[in-house]
């Protein structure tokens, strides 16, 4: 028992493991021949005995043919324990010309294949004896073009037949950039009496090498379905076909020597610019957005160069990343560059935005083209100021108020001097003071608990208030703690100036005059930084907790005065 089963994990080891015996027989068939310029013939080599799956090179073949990827397949047989394997290598071969060309013998251990002669017939061969059911053409719309200028490539499947199902691969150019354009076209069209489907199929091709290229046409595959009679009834069946489209040949033109700019070869470029905000009438200190967009024909983004825009040395300037995009339209390709840039001017007056210039080459007019953005004057005025914050300077001053009162006249009758004595009129008057006194002491304590009960239950969302639905100054406060929350700077900005209204009680033109008048610089500071940060290329946020603790600290102190201003304003003057 024990020497059976030795020999048996003999057996075992030797039916598993891989065979290292040298290749006996290599055979090499082809599927048909003769074969026409746009069909493919299928080459199949075929070793008996140890064979690799990488002993064969068949990029000899590539001079004459176009060639597919090879499918290897391997299979092993076992009869009366000798075991045999197969190797079979399987290719598609497309060929570049009419003629007779060699396919050669290959070699592995010695052992050789035959050669096969293949004649390669034109399609005009087929057009003598039958119309044809499925072919494929191919068209360029300019044969010479410019380096990297787009090419439209147009392919046509026509079917007269009934196809399974089927697909179509990527015209072939090295080096190239190719893309589909928009969707597929199906319509119907006569050919030589022949009505066939067509199928339209468009790609942007942009050569990046010059000299004289071949495009070699894309390959269709499909299964078609035929129809036997077999057992008195009728079986659908399908075999392969391969079409391939006539190669194109293009002559790529170099950059012209004269050209002295960043290459862009386009039948038209374009440059526009958008602002939001009122460009006529800019503020100073207040940010103003500046659009800039770079529009170019046949083009794909990554060749549209950055736009150089120079600003005064008074601007502050924070450009944003640019946001780049290619599209289709019309089977062409249009490229778009846009910028935006964030504009903060600091000082008043009149000022001149240069013109933007961008080079580019005309492919249709073989000449060097710009696109102008044309310079323009801007005009920068200061902030206006806030007339409600002064008054309310002016009111708390008492010597103002003294100067104010006209001084009383010693010569009135002793007998109508009514100072000093104690009267109906005077009581009633004191009676008020002290109603409003009381008053001001209620609302004042219950804004303070109110204040405390918010401090308490922090994690509770705060209800958010749009800005137009703000009625006083505690919604205006409610809302611009929403933005600060969000990190949203224009949101900040936009609250902001409602809350600084509602505080005090005037239109806000400049948020940055506001709180300057209003004594509030340390807000002001926090403000424009964040607005820096917010506005930079390198950072997305700010530091929003500053300016939201400034801000409460400015709205303590404006209480305090308010209050302090009605409780002085109660008594009248001695």
């Amino acid at each position: 028992m024990k020497y059976f089963y030795w020999a048996f994990c003999i057996l075992l080891i030797s039916v598993s493991s891989p065979a290292f015996s040298d290749v006996t027989t290599l055979t090499a068939t082809v599927d048909k021949n003769p074969i026409l310029l746009d069909e493919s013939v299928s080459l199949q080599i075929t070793a008996l005995g140890g064979a690799d799956r990488d002993d064969i090179d068949f990029s000899i073949l590539s001079q004459n043919f176009r060639i597919s990827q090879p499918s290897v397949s391997q299979s092993t047989q076992i009869i009366n324990f000798d075991r045999t394997t197969t190797t079979t290598w399987t290719l598609q071969l497309f060929p570049r010309s009419t003629g007779r060309f060699i396919i050669p013998s290959f070699t592995i251990d010695g052992k050789s294949s035959e050669a096969i002669q293949v004649t390669v017939l034109p399609l005009s061969e087929a057009a003598r004896t039958q119309p044809r059911e499925f072919f494929v053409t191919a068209e360029v719309d300019n044969a010479e073009v410019y380096l990297q200028q787009q090419v439209r490539y147009t392919v046509k499947i026509h079917l007269a037949g009934e196809i399974q199902r089927g697909s179509l691969s990527t015209p072939v150019l090295d080096g190239a950039v190719i893309e589909q354009l928009g969707d597929d076209k199906e319509y119907q069209e006569l050919v030589n009496g022949v009505r066939y489907r067509i199928i339209e199929r468009n790609f942007a091709i942009l050569p990046q090498a010059s000299g004289a290229f071949m495009i070699d046409g894309p390959v269709f595959q499909a299964e078609v379905l035929t129809s036997t009679r077999q057992s008195f009834a009728y079986f659908n069946r399908s075999r392969s076909i391969n079409r391939v489209a006539p190669a194109q040949t293009i002559i790529v033109l170099p950059i012209p020597e004269n050209y002295q700019y960043t290459w862009l070869p386009s039948e038209q470029v374009q440059i526009a610019e958008e602002w939001q905000g009122d460009v006529e009438q800019m503020v100073q200190g207040e940010p103003i957005t500046r659009t800039v967009t770079l529009t170019a024909l046949g083009l794909i983004e990554e060749q549209l160069p950055n736009i150089e825009a120079q600003y005064h040395p008074d601007f502050k300037t924070y450009p944003e990343q640019p946001i780049k995009a290619t599209v289709n339209q019309d089977n062409r390709l249009i490229a778009q560059l846009v910028q935006s840039t964030a504009i903060i001017p600091g000082q008043t007056g009149t000022f001149v935005l240069p013109e933007i210039r961008v080079p580019w080459f005309d492919v249709i007019n073989k000449q060097t083209q710009f696109a102008v953005l044309p310079a323009r004057s801007v005009r920068v005025v200061a902030p206006a100021q806030n007339t409600s914050t002064d008054n309310q300077e002016i009111g708390n001053n008492p010597v103002s108020s003294i100067n104010d009162i006209t001084e009383p006249d010693t010569n009135i009758n002793s007998s109508n001097d009514y100072t000093g004595r104690f009267t109906p009129i005077a009581w009633g008057f004191d009676l008020l003071h002290l109603l409003l006194i009381a008053v001001v002491i209620i609302l004042t304590s219950l804004l303070i608990w109110a204040r405390k009960l918010g401090n308490t239950t922090g994690a509770v969302t705060k209800p958010y208030y749009k800005n137009k639905d703000v009625n006083n100054e505690a919604e205006a406060w409610n809302a611009l703690n929403h933005s600060l929350e969000s990190a949203n700077i224009s949101q900040v900005q936009q609250s902001l100036k409602v809350w600084l209204t509602q505080l005090s009680q005037s239109k806000v033109q400049s948020i940055t005059n506001t709180l300057k008048v209003m004594g509030a610089e340390h807000v002001a500071v926090a403000f424009n930084s964040l607005l820096k940060e917010a506005y930079s290329s390198g950072h997305k946020t700010g530091d929003y907790a500053a300016l939201k603790q400034a801000l409460y600290d400015m709205r303590q102190r404006e209480h305090a005065k308010q209050l302090s201003h009605t409780n002085t304003s109660m008594y009248p003057i001695q």
